[in-house]
């Protein structure tokens, strides 16, 4: 409930990509390296600025863009996977484990980058996820099991996790998180997204 009705984040991944998401427009600025993009996500359109200079050659622009949205994608699933369980395409199991709890297996058959990803959630006794294992194309590796923890709960009360384990490494995935129920709150901008907003 609490994420359903936050408007607005702001979190930075991995320490090298940087967002600025306008959820309630489906709007999100992504900064790298020398480059902002603003991208309507669900249109996967959007422009481009090099050095502060907007890019005018329109293959630049479009493959930038698709850099952008692609990052979001991989990024945003990392920020709160756990939010996208009942998203259109997906499919829901209660698989018994060996110690005779049971976790959750959430499947993707559309949707994202990669979609036929699957991902097996273990819970706490308060449905709080854990860990995941994960069968996905992007990694060779069946069933990695990575922690879910270093859990914090931002302006708006929504819960996101942001450190997570695995292969004997820990890492904080997710620094500066910020919600907020309206855009404003997160920037001084009067709206960051007037150059691609209709």
């Amino acid at each position: 409930t609490a994420w359903d009705s936050t408007e607005a984040v702001s979190w930075t991944f991995m320490g090298m990509h940087h967002y600025l998401w306008d959820k309630k427009r489906h709007l999100t600025e992504v900064r790298w390296k020398d480059y902002k993009v603003l991208v309507d996500i669900n249109a996967q359109t959007g422009k481009a600025w090099e050095n502060g200079e907007l890019i005018d050659s329109e293959k630049k622009t479009a493959k930038l863009v698709d850099k952008a949205w692609k990052f979001w994608v991989n990024d945003s699933f990392w920020l709160n996977a756990p939010a996208k369980a009942f998203d259109s395409g997906t499919s829901r199991s209660i698989v018994k484990q060996k110690d005779n709890t049971e976790a959750l297996l959430v499947s993707y058959a559309s949707g994202g980058a990669t979609p036929g990803d699957s991902y097996l959630w273990i819970l706490d006794e308060n449905g709080l996820p854990t860990a995941w294992q994960m069968w996905v194309k992007v990694i060779p590796i069946d069933g990695i099991k990575v922690g879910w923890s270093g859990w914090k709960t931002t302006e708006t009360g929504a819960k996101i996790a942001t450190m997570h384990n695995g292969l004997s490494m820990e890492m904080e995935m997710i620094s500066d998180v910020k919600t907020a129920f309206q855009l404003s709150d997160l920037t001084t901008a009067e709206d960051p997204f007037t150059a691609i907003a209709n």
